[in-house]
């Protein structure tokens, strides 16, 4: 059976597999000798990994994954296959598997990911470059600075340089004398090498988990004492900062934990949960950015792209994590996690085996792209 294929062209099976889950292509290398050589020289070619990772962007694949964090404080992937998936209490089926990340989960404290790779910054400045759907990983060299204050990591693709950054900033002694200034540094991956770059910038505020990547520029959500007030972006081609400021009529919305930063359809969007101060009924609110290819201060701005009455309870959106579905999670609810679709206004509920998440909001797919470096390759 495993060798009926060799009556097909060559372009044919290449297409084929260029259009399957990295997981299951990677399992196929076990069917028999002439698959394992047939997709070890198959995802050796650059081109294919290429095409590979364009399909599984394009969610060719109806299956959607998210990394969440659970009560015990470890790490697992969740998995719904497919848009059909449901119980027979019309409850959307998911499935979990551990993830082990190569120095484990106790000292992580950021994570980030983009194209199917892990960047996970453990405490002591530790950094590592994992893509757990081909089990490879790369340990990041000593950074320029030691950091006194790290406020934040990011980590995202080039697509200028076709290269893959870590870029991390904070607070630094100034050597020689006790002052205290704010620095940043970039990593490359092609280079495998730490680089100092301008901030040109004040920082100030403080940092929560609320980021994303979107189109080679990394946001991350910046509140002033109890309010959030700013977007803080990065620009990987460019390597410059940017300061977004929010929309000026969001009021108390926001308050701590009720407002997200997420991505819809290759834009970034702020959402959140608002109620009249009359009328006790809930809405969702998306807010879109538009007119952002900088990132740059007074170039963005943000615009009104659609307000649903939501159904009774109170939830708090997380995460796209398919096409129009949004991920929320219950608060005083018997349903923790639920999945409102945008088009249809209907709401289902996601069932998860085990412990309850206590953190979550990575959307992950697996890719192909290598993180070894030259000499490993």
């Amino acid at each position: 059976m495993a060798s009926n294929y060799h009556h097909l062209p060559k372009e044919l099976i290449v297409e084929i597999m260029s259009r399957l889950p990295t997981e299951s292509l990677i399992r196929c290398k076990c069917v028999c000798k002439s698959w394992f050589a047939l997709i070890n020289d198959v995802i050796s070619d650059q081109t294919f990994v290429a095409k590979h990772l364009h399909n599984v962007n394009s969610k060719i694949s109806p299956s959607s994954s998210l990394i969440y964090v659970d009560c015990h404080g470890r790490f697992s992937l969740l998995t719904s296959f497919g848009y059909g998936d449901y119980d027979e209490n019309d409850r959307i089926r998911c499935v979990t598997k551990a993830l082990n990340f190569p120095f484990g989960a106790d000292d992580v404290d950021s994570l980030c990911h983009c194209d199917g790779i892990f960047c996970i910054i453990y405490s002591g400045e530790n950094a590592v470059l994992f893509n757990p759907a081909i089990k490879e990983s790369r340990v990041l060299p000593t950074p320029c600075f030691n950091i006194i204050c790290l406020l934040e990591t990011g980590f995202g693709y080039d697509p200028r340089a076709n290269d893959y950054k870590v870029v991390r900033f904070g607070a630094s002694w100034v050597e020689g004398c006790f002052k205290i200034k704010n620095v940043a540094e970039v990593y490359s991956m092609t280079t495998d090498c730490w680089k100092e770059i301008e901030m040109q910038i004040e920082l100030r505020g403080t940092y929560s988990d609320k980021k994303v990547f979107c189109k080679g520029v990394f946001y991350w959500l910046v509140c002033d004492i109890d309010y959030f007030d700013a977007v803080l972006s990065f620009n990987m081609s460019d390597e410059v900062f940017g300061v977004i400021p929010l929309p000026n009529d969001l009021g108390d919305l926001q308050t701590l934990g009720n407002i997200e930063l997420a991505v819809w359809s290759e834009v970034v969007a702020l959402c959140f949960i608002s109620e009249e101060s009359e009328d006790p009924i809930l809405y969702l609110e998306v807010r879109m950015m538009n007119d952002c290819s900088s990132g740059a201060k007074g170039s963005c701005c943000w615009v009104k792209h659609l307000r649903i009455q939501l159904f009774e309870g109170r939830f708090y959106p997380r995460i796209f994590w398919k096409n129009d579905e949004l991920l929320m999670v219950g608060q005083n609810t018997d349903e923790w996690l639920v999945s409102y679709n945008l088009c249809s206004k209907k709401i289902r509920n996601v069932m998860v085996h085990g412990a309850v998440p206590s953190w979550l909001g990575i959307l992950y797919a697996g890719s192909l792209v290598s993180v070894r470096r030259r000499e490993q390759a």
